[in-house]
């Protein structure tokens, strides 16, 4: 639905503003710009320079824009959260002027390869972005929460090179062996989901962890090893 500037104009002051899925011009939103901190823009169509008056903004949702560009990404830096999922033309250049960002949505960004500019960042999500590379993930390392589901290229040793992180999303993740999950142990909550190469060995290196997601994993995981895993005080989501 279309949101007339008049309309917007009447929000200027307010901190937090949901204009998602409707028709909005730049004009619009630059009468926002000041003391808005949080706006949802999920689906709307700017330009540039719509997108360039959201700098200072602290929490940003601009998931499914079609016509993004680097430039208008890049006057976003400092922002503290940000969701570009489904913003398929994004390209590595954009990402790398999002280092220091608190939290990064950009999940079915199928463009991206290299993430590593991202080094540092609390909270990640690369879910179904198959072309980020084993090298960029490794990069990581350190990250607090990282979203990874069906990311299937991704192999062992990126997945090795998180241990410490405190939760992951690895589900869909097909490539990777027993000895990857073993390296997360000591994690707090490990998604992993349609892992169906995975078998006892694994969970049993999760003992003691908060909550593991085992749903349609297969035969190789035993009934056997879920219980020890319960009896534990983990939290199995099935």
């Amino acid at each position: 639905r279309q949101i007339s500037d008049a309309a917007i104009k009447s929000l200027a002051g307010a901190r937090t503003v949901n204009l998602g899925c409707t028709q909005v011009s730049d004009e619009g939103i630059k009468a926002l710009a000041g003391p808005v901190r949080t706006i949802d823009l999920r689906g709307c169509k700017l330009s540039d320079q719509g997108i360039k008056a959201l700098a200072g903004v602290s929490k940003i949702n601009l998931a499914e824009f079609v016509n993004l560009s680097d430039g208008a990404i890049k006057a976003l830096a400092g922002v503290h959260t940000i969701d570009l999922s489904g913003c398929w033309q994004l390209s590595n250049n954009a990402i790398n002027a999002l280092a220091g960002v608190h939290t990064i949505r950009l999940s079915k960004c199928p463009m991206l390869s290299d993430v590593a500019a991202l080094a540092g960042v609390h909270t990640i999500d690369l879910s179904e972005c198959r072309r980020v590379s084993n090298e960029s993930i490794m990069a990581l390392a350190g990250v607090h929460t990282i979203y990874l589901r069906e990311c299937r290229q991704l192999s062992d040793g990126a997945i090795k090179a998180l241990a410490g992180v405190h939760t992951i999303d690895l589900s869909g993740c097909t490539q990777l062996s027993n000895g990857a999950i073993k390296a997360l142990a000591g994690a707090h909550t490990v998604y992993l989901r349609r892992c169906r190469q995975l078998s006892d060995e694994a969970i049993k290196a999760l003992v003691g962890a908060h909550t593991i997601g085992l749903f349609d994993c297969g035969h190789q995981i035993s009934e056997e090893a879920i219980a020890m895993i319960r009896l534990a005080g983990t939290r199995i989501e099935r």
